[in-house]
């Protein structure tokens, strides 16, 4: 079991824990919004078919609400959000009538680029928007055309690149919207996440990182890599297959130094992991397993703060500073996109 962590004050360990420490009372939130909002809560799109779409940090629950609408016979689509730049994107279910498509979009705090999308929301025959975003003109406009609003906490989470609150809560609203979970399953959950610096091992950080899932989880598992990428400044690690290895990661990677975090559920591919690990050269491969017993729908959520643990202890180890990053300001090219100026 790992020894308890007190992060300096002011550092960035200190704020991503500080934004974990009110993960639950956000979460219990969720539960009594969805619960208390029939519309937003384990209602199957009446269109033929469902168009999906999210950037950044909203990305992870957008795929998510996708994966999850699938699973249950959903015909769903993930979409990037440069698809509605030129005109609104078409599925094949839907053969070019978008007029039988719902769209569903993800953003915490309603950026440019997602404005994009909501401008198109009267070319399809429903559309819903997640956000934390409660008083905007996009939101006026995005109503006149027959949108509706589902607005999540946190309120605010500003301050630095990488986000904590919104994701997690997009994501057990995506569940709880599709009806892959239950309100009542957010007290499992909370217990799992409060838990979860004493569940996550010690084990050398590397430069290296790759994710490892199994039999589909990682179609649900986007946030991992986005929050490692944002929090550490470091390059998206890939997210592989355990099988997946062997047909050349391990041959690419076996001279290297690699860390593998393998997303593990309940033990359910323990077998596949043990096997991973007899490959590994120790002097240079580390894998830590992560495990959660939770729902396949609410799995990513846990996984997601045990990942943001290691996150934390990489600060700890190099500190950063979590409100300044590389080109900031120099990216509306493309982040201003879909802004009031653009239009």
């Amino acid at each position: 079991m790992s020894a308890p962590t007190v992060a300096r004050e002011g550092s960035a360990e200190a704020d991503l824990r500080g934004r974990l420490a009110a993960l639950p009372a956000c979460l219990r939130e969720i539960a009594v919004l969805v619960a208390a909002d029939a519309g937003a809560a384990a209602a199957v799109p009446a269109a033929a078919s469902v168009l999906v779409t999210g950037i950044g940090g909203s990305e992870a629950p957008a795929r998510m609400l996708a994966e999850l609408w699938r699973g249950s016979g959903v015909a769903a689509s993930f979409v990037p959000l440069s698809a509605f730049v030129s005109t609104a994107p078409t599925t094949t279910t839907t053969a070019g009538d978008r007029r039988d498509c719902t769209l569903v979009v993800f953003s915490q705090g309603l950026s440019p680029n997602a404005r994009l999308a909501l401008a198109r929301a009267g070319e399809f025959r429903e559309a819903l928007l997640f956000t934390s975003v409660k008083d905007d003109p996009a939101l006026a406009r995005f109503a006149a055309l027959g949108g509706r609003v589902v607005v999540l906490p946190p309120s605010s989470e500003r301050g630095t690149l990488v986000r904590v609150l919104g994701p997690c809560a997009a994501m057990l609203a995506a569940a709880l919207h599709t009806g892959a979970a239950a309100a009542s399953d957010v007290e499992a959950l909370v217990a799992a996440i409060t838990r979860a610096p004493a569940r996550v091992p010690d084990v050398p950080l590397r430069a290296r990182v790759a994710f490892v899932t199994a039999a589909g989880y990682g179609e649900l598992c986007h946030a991992m890599k986005n929050t490692w990428l944002e929090a550490l400044c470091a390059p998206e690690p890939p997210s592989w297959d355990v099988l997946q290895i062997a047909h050349g990661p391990f041959q690419q990677f076996f001279d290297d130094e690699i860390l593998l975090i393998a997303l593990e559920r309940d033990g359910a591919e323990r077998a596949l992991w043990e096997r991973l690990a007899t490959m590994l050269v120790p002097s240079r491969h580390s894998l830590v397993r992560l495990s959660s017993s939770l729902p396949r729908a609410l799995a990513p959520i846990d996984h997601l703060v045990q990942v943001l643990e290691l996150v934390c202890r990489a600060l700890r180890h190099a500190p950063r500073d979590l409100g300044a990053w590389a080109g900031s300001g120099l990216d509306a090219p493309l982040y201003g996109l879909g802004s009031e100026e653009e239009a």
